[in-house]
């Protein structure tokens, strides 16, 4: 059974589920709902006294009575142990809500780090009807394993990146580390120049960020690591830490910092800290090897792990409705790629 939960509720009990990441807080998912124009609701499945799992759920209605889309992105969250029963159970609630009662598409993208623990979900999803979703792309990414000690990570760098870090740390760029909004406002203006000068966009920029971090508790906020030469930023990036990794978000940089190479400096020193911090995975926030070449190359070469998280998996309601969700779907985001140009 659903339960829906307070932001305070959510709090509580997410911080020990397996999968918990910035994808699956309360500011994240009010957030994104509104870029999509969505609802969100944050809901739990009990199994008796015991939580086994939490998700996120954006709901999107789309026009004229054509359905909706329920979706889970990053979760859901299981509890502790992971197992295979507590996964069927949490899917099934999940399932009997938004697709059996609401008539509701529910599309769910699961952690990526479920694919690097090896946990063969595919299963269970098949066993209640979820498929892999079409026309939906999977979140790819790099994972840098922090549990082996930092001599050794060091050294399985591409020799290219090692050599650019030590050029950087010959420079004697410091790093500094904040919470603070004011930072995050910073960032985001050296991530605007950037994007106008490379010429590219993004769905969720550095402003939507910040209200989510305006809506988090302080173990919940962004990491923003600033390389400043007196008071103006060379370079930045900006990340999450929570649960099991620490996500790589936003990273920037000014043509005098390449020329210093900052941007290893940065990344080193955010995975340092997140190693420190006993964290597991170091997520190097997407690839796209066709789309971005350069920066895959640069995260490529940091010489983590290529991995896919499973699915996207959706389970569609009976009959015609489905069909007509689809066709909306499709309709709507033709619609609101034109409105954003």
């Amino acid at each position: 059974m659903i339960h829906h939960l307070s932001p305070a509720e959510w709090r509580l009990i997410a911080p020990a589920m397996v999968g918990h990441s910035y994808r699956q807080l309360v500011g994240f998912g009010l957030v994104a709902a509104a870029r999509m124009r969505a609802t969100v609701e944050t809901v739990g499945v009990f199994d008796g006294d015991r939580y086994v799992g939490l998700a996120t759920v954006r709901i999107k209605r789309l026009p004229f009575r054509s359905g909706g889309v329920a979706y889970v992105s990053g979760g859901p969250l299981i509890s502790g142990d992971g197992s295979p029963d507590d996964l069927r159970l949490t899917l099934q609630a999940l399932a009997d809500e938004y697709v059996q009662r609401r008539k509701l598409v529910l599309r769910i993208l699961p952690p990526v780090e479920w694919a690097l623990e090896q946990w063969h979900c595919e299963p269970v999803f098949a066993s209640l009807g979820f498929r892999v979703a079409r026309g939906v792309r999977p979140y790819r990414t790099i994972m840098v394993d922090l549990t082996e000690d930092e001599a050794a990570i060091r050294s399985r760098l591409h020799p290219k990146w090692r050599n650019c870090l030590s050029s950087a740390e010959r420079e004697g760029l410091r790093v500094r580390v904040s919470t603070d909004d004011e930072d995050l406002a910073r960032f985001g203006e050296l991530h605007r120049e950037l994007m106008a000068r490379k010429g590219f966009n993004v769905d969720l920029d550095v402003d939507a960020y910040r209200c989510m971090q305006r809506m988090s508790d302080a173990e919940e906020r962004l990491e923003v690591r600033l390389v400043e030469q007196e008071g103006v930023p060379l370079a930045g990036h900006v990340s999450s830490a929570l649960g099991q990794s620490k996500v790589y978000l936003f990273g920037a940089s000014t043509p005098e910092g390449n020329r210093r190479k900052a941007s290893y400096l940065l990344q080193w020193d955010a995975l340092t800290a997140a190693r420190s911090r006993g964290m597991k995975w170091y997520d190097l926030g997407g690839i796209d090897p066709d789309e971005n070449e350069g920066v895959y190359r640069f995260k490529a070469r940091m010489n983590g792990i290529d991995v896919t998280a499973p699915g996207p998996f959706e389970l569609l309601p009976d009959g015609g409705r489905a069909w007509v969700t689809r066709a909306a779907e499709r309709i709507y985001r033709a619609f609101r790629r034109r409105e954003r140009r």
